[in-house]
């Protein structure tokens, strides 16, 4: 208050979904480009998305299915914090209480959130197509293929990104 700052939540907020969206816009730039470099047209059918709070889903949902309605849009999440998946196969927010599953802790840890109520949980059961999950064990094993495979060109590569 003092500082007149504005708190601004990492996920669960329109701002957040709106800027998570451009990633499609360029993502869908990119393709179209790469189109048209090639003899067949390249298209966008499946949308794979990390999930933890969800603004990076709901913003991604929204843009590609508004540029590409046929996309198929999935929401993937360690199955150790399942919560999304299981609202989303309820109708049913899950909440916090959803994210540690059976005492254990997701190695993905950038996913560990649970879904946003408000904004990101409802938009998801809108635009997403489907939720899965990954199990611990994948999601380090496809960690350390990244890791394999980027280690020769110096890159890091999150946890998280074994979801996929």
């Amino acid at each position: 208050e003092r500082r007149r700052a504005v708190l601004v939540p990492p996920y669960d907020d329109v701002r957040i979904v709106e800027g998570q969206g451009t990633c499609v816009l360029e993502m869908v730039e990119q393709v179209r480009a790469l189109s048209l470099t090639h003899t067949n047209d390249l298209e966008l059918d499946v949308l794979l998305t990390p999930l933890g709070g969800g603004g990076l889903l709901s913003g991604s949902a929204i843009a590609a299915k508004s540029l590409l309605p046929s996309v198929f849009v999935v929401g993937a999440e360690p199955h150790a914090a399942d919560d999304a998946k299981r609202g989303f196969e309820s109708g049913v927010w899950v909440g916090p209480e959803g994210v540690k599953r059976e005492g254990r802790e997701p190695v993905a840890d950038g996913l560990r959130t649970a879904t946003g109520e408000r904004v990101t949980f409802p938009i998801i059961r809108r635009w997403v197509d489907a939720v899965c999950t990954a199990e611990e064990d994948e999601i380090v094993y496809v960690h350390l293929l990244f890791r394999l495979s980027f280690f020769l060109k110096l890159l890091l590569i999150m946890p998280s990104e074994g979801v996929r």
